[in-house]
C-alpha cells in the first residue's frame, strides 16, 4: 500500500470570517463581506459571519477538537480590518492580541500554525477608496503585513500573502456573486489583478524584513484543473489549454497570475489575447511582484478529464458523461 511522505503535513484549514464571528467586537472595523452579506438578494438567506463559527471566542475548544482528531498543522487567515479597523494607520491592539492568543494556544497543543495574511475580508474603509484598482494598494497591504509579522514573527514560521486572488479579483469584481459585488470591465478586471500580485510582491517582501524566524514564505492559489484521458498528445495539449491557456477573452487561469510573479512577466499569449485590455504597467512593478517564493501553494476542488473527440475538446465527468465544461475555480 502506498504511504503519504513522513514529511506530509496534515492539517485543516479556515478563513477568518469564515470562522471567527465577534464581527463587530474587539474593535475590528468593517470589511467589504460585512457590507456584501448584508445587501439584500446577495447571499442565500442574508446569511453572515457576524457569529459564524465563534472561533474568536471559543478557539480553545477548537483547538481543543484539533489536537484530538490529530490535527499537526492550522492554516489560518488574519482579518485586516481586526488588525487596523481602517486598512492603514491606528492598530487595533485588541484585534492582533486576539491572533497573540491563537498562535500560542497552536503550538502550546503541537499544531503549527500557517498564517494567511489575505482571505478576501478587504478592510470596507480601504474599498471606498478604490479598493484593488488603487495602486496604493500595495503599499497598505506591505504595511499591514509589517504589522502582523512583527508581531507573530517570533513564534510563525509558515506564511502566504493571499488566499485564492482569482476568486476575489473574477468574481468579487468581473462577475460579480461574491464581495464586493461588482461588475467591473475586463481591462479594470486585469488591472486589479495587476495590482494584487504587486501586492503579493510587497507582502513577501515584507515577510523577509519583519520576521524574527528563518521564514517560509508563498501564496494559496486556484485554478482550473485538467488531466488527459489518455497520452495521446492532443488529449495533453487539451488538458494544458484548460488549465494553462490565456487565449479565451475573459477568463483567468493559473498562467496569467502565476507567470508574472514566478518569472517577472505576463504571457505572451495573454498579450496576443487580451492586449487593449491589459493592466498599466509601470517600472517596477514586475520587479515587485516577482519576489522569491519558498512555494506555491494550490487548492483543488475538482479535475476534470479531457478527451479530444470528434466534436473537439470535452471534458468527461465522473460518470463518464461528455460534457462541454461550464465550472468555476
Amino acid at each position: 500500500m502506498s504511504r503519504f511522505p513522513d514529511q506530509f503535513v496534515w492539517g485543516a484549514a479556515t478563513a477568518a470570517y469564515q470562522v471567527e464571528g465577534a464581527a463587530y467586537s474587539g474593535g475590528r472595523g468593517l470589511s467589504i463581506w460585512d457590507v456584501f452579506c448584508k445587501t439584500p438578494g446577495k447571499v442565500f438567506n442574508g446569511h453572515n459571519g457576524d457569529t459564524a463559527c465563534d472561533q474568536y471566542n471559543r478557539y480553545k475548544e477548537d483547538i481543543a477538537i484539533m489536537k484530538e482528531l490529530g490535527i499537526k498543522a492550522y492554516r489560518l487567515s488574519i482579518s485586516w480590518p481586526r488588525i487596523i479597523p481602517n486598512g492603514v494607520g491606528q492598530v487595533n491592539e485588541e484585534g492582533i492580541a486576539n491572533y497573540d492568543r491563537l498562535v500560542d494556544e497552536l503550538l502550546e497543543n503541537g499544531i503549527e500554525p500557517y498564517v494567511t495574511l489575505f482571505h478576501w475580508d478587504f478592510p470596507y474603509e480601504l474599498y471606498k477608496l478604490g479598493g484593488w484598482l488603487n495602486r496604493d494598494v500595495a503599499e497598505w497591504f506591505g504595511e499591514y503585513t509589517k504589522i502582523v509579522v512583527k508581531r507573530l514573527g517570533d513564534r510563525v514560521k509558515y506564511w502566504m500573502t493571499q488566499n485564492e486572488p482569482l476568486c476575489y479579483i473574477y468574481y468579487g469584481h468581473y462577475e460579480g456573486s461574491m464581495a464586493p459585488g461588482l461588475k467591473l470591465s475586463w481591462k479594470e478586471t486585469l488591472q486589479i489583478a495587476h495590482n494584487s500580485m504587486r501586492a503579493h510582491g510587497n507582502s513577501v517582501m515584507a515577510i523577509r524584513s519583519a520576521s524574527k524566524l528563518p521564514n517560509i514564505v508563498g501564496c494559496a492559489s486556484n485554478g482550473r484543473y485538467a488531466s488527459p484521458y489518455s497520452d495521446r498528445a492532443e488529449d495533453v495539449e487539451a488538458a494544458q489549454q484548460y488549465m494553462f491557456g490565456t487565449n479565451i477573452p475573459d477568463k483567468f487561469t493559473v498562467s496569467m497570475l502565476h507567470e508574472p510573479i514566478i518569472f517577472g512577466h505576463y504571457p505572451q499569449s495573454m498579450w496576443d489575447t487580451h492586449g487593449a485590455h491589459m493592466p498599466e504597467i509601470e517600472d517596477g512593478d514586475l520587479e515587485m511582484m516577482c519576489q522569491p517564493m519558498d512555494f506555491l501553494g494550490i487548492n483543488i476542488y475538482a479535475v476534470l478529464t479531457s478527451e479530444v473527440t470528434s466534436i473537439g475538446p470535452c471534458w468527461i465527468t465522473l460518470n463518464g458523461r461528455r460534457v462541454i465544461p461550464c465550472v468555476w475555480g
